[in-house]
């Protein structure tokens, strides 16, 4: 088994946001990659398990465009976990925190989901950050998918990221408007 894992709660969220999307067919699939999502989860499933869950998730809701099935996807277990009692709990403190202080805690939320995932966050003006991680799991636009949500969780009206490799790092500029 990989030493680099994805949580559960991770999987639970994005099974919990694409919701009634979720058809059996593409449950087999899933299903047949290893992960079953009609049964309890495992505490943590390996990196490149999760990246070919999402990948397959994503050709089968958005076919003919991976690059917004993929944002689609991380707007999606945004959601999810808005869903889950966490989720529920942290509402509240989210809406007071505002986008700039939650997405300036993206170290600590896109981090608890794995154990292999860096991530620094560095002001580049009053409503624009670039983020540094370590790795594009399970995609570069998923990830961007995950940042826009969050943002507009937490108030934003519009946000728009950006991704590049450098220096073997994923690069995301984020700016938002609110």
């Amino acid at each position: 088994m990989s030493d680099e894992l994805v949580y559960d709660f991770a999987v639970e969220s994005l099974f919990r946001g694409i919701g009634k999307r979720f058809t059996p067919g593409l449950k087999a699939q899933v299903k047949a990659l290893g992960i079953d999502p009609d049964s309890k989860l495992l505490p943590g499933y390996p990196r490149e398990l999760w990246v070919r869950v999402v990948d397959v998730i994503a050709r089968g809701l958005g076919p003919g465009d991976p690059v917004k099935a993929h944002r689609d996807l991380g707007a999606a277990i945004a959601s999810g976990f808005a869903e889950t009692t966490l989720g529920k709990v942290m509402r509240p403190a989210v809406e007071l925190m505002g986008v700039r202080r939650l997405l300036l805690r993206l170290p600590k939320n896109l981090t608890m989901s794995n154990n292999f995932l860096k991530v620094t966050v560095h002001e580049e003006g009053p409503q624009k950050l670039r983020v540094d991680l370590t790795h594009d799991v399970p995609s570069a636009d998923f990830l961007c998918g995950v940042i826009e949500a969050m943002a507009r969780y937490a108030g934003a009206t519009q946000c728009t990221t950006t991704h590049r490799r450098e220096g073997g790092l994923l690069i995301i500029d984020v700016s938002w408007a609110t």
